[in-house]
């Protein structure tokens, strides 16, 4: 009997409510990582190798590791 398909978990970052936009993350991104998508920023698993830099620069702590 097969298995139902369940999600793959793996560690990644996310911006949470508390984020103003301010720009710092998607600026000292190395990997272009974090996109403007009007008034939300979002981060591209694909392209973020979770080096922090963006969570290290943010003034209201609003990017979160995750797993």
């Amino acid at each position: 009997m097969a298995k139902a398909h369940q999600p793959l978990h793996y560690p990644h970052l996310e911006i949470n409510q508390r984020c103003q936009n301010c720009d710092n993350c998607r600026l000292i991104c190395p990997h272009h990582a974090i996109i403007k998508n009007g008034d939300q920023r979002l981060i591209d698993p694909w392209g973020c190798n979770l080096c922090l830099l963006c969570q290290q620069v943010c003034p209201t702590s609003a990017i979160e590791l995750k797993d």
